[in-house]
């Protein structure tokens, strides 16, 4: 393997022996992930940051994923609430949409978006916080918890 060094944070790899095939499914908090490992981010020592960041969520709480990779914060998170899942990278994208059928989530828990996060947070996040702001417990909505990750702010 050879450092992170391109835009959507996959490594080159080298096949020692074998079949040149990356496809896994790991297990993680009690959801099953699948991806290609050469074409996509994925950190299994950042498992107990995303069990942390999922148990604080609830119910009435908003999450905002800016750079959600295959889902570790996102998937876990729409079991208990609202969703908007977002990566840039293509394939992180598709294993993303793959992951959220596959985990049989709730119609309507998550939205996934294939964009620069800069774009997410300007044409996604923004206006649904503004959506939010505007909510007032009159109509019988109450406010919700908002919650934003982003894995990769150096770049965002």
């Amino acid at each position: 393997m050879s450092n992170i060094d391109n835009t959507f944070r996959n490594f080159q790899l080298e096949v020692l022996a074998g079949e040149r095939d990356f496809k896994v499914s790991v297990k993680e908090n009690g959801v099953i992930f699948s991806f290609d490992f050469s074409k996509v981010y994925w950190n299994p020592r950042l498992s107990t940051e995303h069990e942390r960041i999922v148990k604080r969520l609830h119910n009435n709480c908003l999450l905002f994923d800016a750079c959600s990779g295959v889902g570790p914060f996102s998937i876990p998170a729409a079991k208990k609430c609202r969703v908007f899942a977002n990566d840039l990278n293509p394939e992180s994208f598709a294993w993303l949409k793959y992951n959220t059928e596959k985990n049989k989530l709730r119609p309507g828990s998550i939205s996934c978006y294939n964009m620069d996060a800069r774009d997410f947070i300007r044409e996604v996040m923004a206006p649904n916080l503004i959506e939010l702001a505007n909510i007032s417990p009159e109509n019988g909505e109450g406010r919700k918890e908002i919650h934003i990750t982003m894995n990769l702010p150096a770049l965002a």
